[in-house]
């Protein structure tokens, strides 16, 4: 029989219901009814659907897969939570063809390769995507371990965010590497900071009261000391007159093309070698000044077994007075990377502001830490190796925009997390052990240099860019 559906509201399995609640998509109001957090539209959960969950061939062994495994299953292999979601609910349907590619590209019927998985919307089949789901609970079973996430948000202090509120937002998300190409491309945005915006909401009730693991937003006032610094790397470079005389002498000679100019090679060489002793005689005022300068490099070589700080330019100074000239020159050498501090005064009023702020200072040790999940080659991997930690996004907001003035970031790292349970200088807690006075100070690092690129495109394009 075909449920009626109200369009006043959308209907979505317990399944759904119970993720998207838990993860801060679903907010339950103090009247019992449950919105989607970001269009307002109300949820309520539906009867009992025979496509919401299916039993695999019990010749493999598999479990029955809900939507909600089913979500956490695309989310953990990379899927935004738009798309696992459209999946789960049969937004997407995922097709396996049971063929693997060789290394020409041609199709082999063998079924014991992986498959190929291919996704296009249209409706759901709910029996490709439970079998994707049950083969790899059934080939890795208990040794593959998941990547657990549990989003959600934070805040301090818990009064409303408005429209003319400026705040600090930082999302936690997993690091993404470069790849097999090993380089990222100067000022591409894969480093950029997306704008998203999680604050606007004037209610208490969509924040979390679990971790953040592996995802999620943490909401701070701006600090009272912001800056940013953006350097570049130079150093002082030094080559004489002689060196760089021969220097180019050399490349006039690797510039010779031997193949055409053979039977004029012999001449050719003597022209560049007269050329770079006309040019060695003019800089050094006499061929004898040049003479001197080589009995001294000869002299500073054999003493060298005896003193090996005699060099032949203080041998020159010593006996001539004079040395040759550096022609000293500031020469760029690299971009450098930006780090940045905060620093943030927690003094909890009540029980909620108390556990959001536990639930901070947590959600910034814990997803800064390695993960003991390592992946070398793509496959699974044991202890031997670890993750990289988690990114953090940072973002200065104004309400729900960006705000028109601050700098903007890149993705950055958290390197060091420091946290005072006495920020007043004397210990003293509230009733449930909470200390009444805390400070965390925060050090980030941005992934990837600021290129002169992105000033002209992405967040760099706002106030005052990066």
């Amino acid at each position: 029989m075909t449920e009626e559906v109200d369009s006043r509201y959308d209907t979505v399995s317990q399944e759904v219901m119970d993720a998207a609640l838990s993860s801060g998509n679903y907010v339950k109001g103090a009247d019992g009814v449950v919105r989607d957090y970001f269009t307002g539209t109300e949820i309520r959960v539906r009867g009992v659907d025979t496509n919401d969950t299916a039993t695999v061939n019990d010749a493999i062994g598999a479990d029955v897969a809900s939507q909600q495994e089913i979500y956490q299953e695309y989310r953990d292999n990379g899927y935004s939570h738009e798309d696992a979601l459209a999946i789960s609910q049969g937004g997407l349907e995922t097709v396996f063809d049971g063929t693997s590619s060789d290394s020409n590209g041609s199709k082999q019927g063998n079924k014991s390769s992986s498959g190929n998985y291919k996704t296009r919307k249209d409706r759901f089949n709910i029996e490709a995507a439970i079998s994707e789901y049950a083969k790899d609970k059934w080939l890795y079973g208990s040794r593959k371990k998941k990547r657990k996430i549990q989003d959600g948000i934070l805040r301090y202090p818990l009064q409303s965010l408005t429209s003319s509120t400026d705040y600090l937002q930082i999302d936690i998300g997993n690091y993404e590497p470069i790849g097999k190409r090993y380089v990222n491309t100067p000022g591409s945005s894969n480093r950029y900071v997306t704008s998203t915006s999680r604050g606007s909401s004037n209610s208490t009730a969509h924040l979390s009261t679990r971790p953040l693991i592996n995802a999620g937003t943490i909401l701070l006032p701006i600090p009272s000391q912001i800056k940013d610094t953006n350097t570049a790397a130079y150093n002082d470079s030094k080559m004489n007159g002689m060196a760089a005389t021969a220097a180019g002498a050399l490349e006039d000679v690797m510039n010779i093309d031997w193949d055409k100019e053979k039977g004029d090679i012999p001449a050719r060489l003597q022209e560049i070698g007269m050329g770079a002793f006309n040019e060695g005689a003019r800089g050094a005022g006499s061929i004898e000044f040049i003479k001197t300068r080589l009995k001294k490099q000869f002299a500073a070589q054999a003493i060298s077994l005896f003193d090996k700080n005699v060099n032949p330019e203080d041998m020159l100074a010593r006996s001539n007075g004079e040395i040759l000239n550096p022609h000293m020159e500031l020469l760029f050498s690299g971009p450098t990377l930006r780090n940045f501090r905060f620093s943030f005064k927690f003094t909890p009023r009540n029980e909620l502001e108390a556990q959001q702020v536990k639930l901070i200072i947590r959600a910034f040790k814990q997803n800064m830490a390695p993960k003991v999940r390592g992946s070398a080659g793509g496959s699974g991997s044991g202890s031997w190796f670890l993750k990289t930690p988690n990114i953090f996004k940072i973002q200065y907001k104004s309400g729900n925009r960006n705000h028109p003035f601050l700098n903007k970031f890149k993705q950055c790292f958290l390197t060091n997390v420091d946290t005072s349970y006495t920020a007043d200088g004397t210990y003293t807690t509230y009733d449930d052990g909470t200390p009444t006075s805390m400070l965390l100070d925060l050090a980030f690092k941005e992934t990837e240099p600021i290129y002169d690129d992105d000033y002209d495109q992405g967040p760099g394009t706002e106030g005052v860019g990066y």
